[in-house]
């Protein structure tokens, strides 16, 4: 169980606590904790933005769009847009689209906006050849030091391609890390 399954079964598939306590085997109080701590953090996520360049404006979670819901699953949390289709009863091209739509949205409000770091980002080992299972890890890694998912794939295919001499596609990366997910889940 983790912070973001409670989140997505809440938030997203309107799964009661209750429910929730009884599938995981605990108090009813954590999943209401842990959904109130990844609300928070959305919340900080979403101020971020707002704060940048006027986002997303909607703060609370009756106010997302499905469109909104979508790019968040996919982009944030890591599903496929497959998953999100079948979630939501929509056709995976209509979800693909939005997405897209969204994400080319959002990546040309913020684009030419440095991202000012206030702690240094120490860069996990990385030698030879880069593996899912490495991908997942340094991935990891740099989610808990304050990076996004897809700073993190941009990062280690700057330095990946440092190490072979060549220049690595970000979203090469980034399949990696979805396709070692959609295994896991399996």
């Amino acid at each position: 169980m983790t912070q973001t399954t409670v989140f997505v079964e809440r938030f997203f598939n309107k799964t009661p606590c209750k429910e929730l306590a009884e599938r995981f085997d605990v108090k009813e109080n954590t999943i209401v904790s842990m959904y109130r701590q990844a609300v928070k953090q959305l919340e900080r996520i979403i101020e971020t933005l707002d704060a940048r360049r006027e986002g997303l404006k909607a703060t609370k979670s009756d106010k997302f769009t499905d469109d909104q819901k979508y790019f968040l699953l996919v982009c944030i949390f890591g599903f496929s847009q497959a998953e999100i289709a079948k979630m939501f009863g929509r056709h995976r091209n209509v979800v693909n689209k939005k997405v897209k739509r969204l994400s080319d949205k959002y990546e040309a409000l913020f684009s030419g906006q440095e991202i000012k770091e206030e702690v240094p980002i120490k860069d996990p080992p990385m030698e030879g050849k880069l593996t899912r299972a490495q991908v997942v890890k340094l991935v990891e890694a740099y989610t808990d030091q304050g990076l996004s998912h897809r700073q993190a794939f941009k990062r280690i295919a700057e330095r990946y391609s440092e190490i072979v001499n060549r220049p690595i596609n970000f979203r090469g990366v980034e399949s990696k890390y979805y396709k070692t997910l959609a295994a896991c889940r399996a």
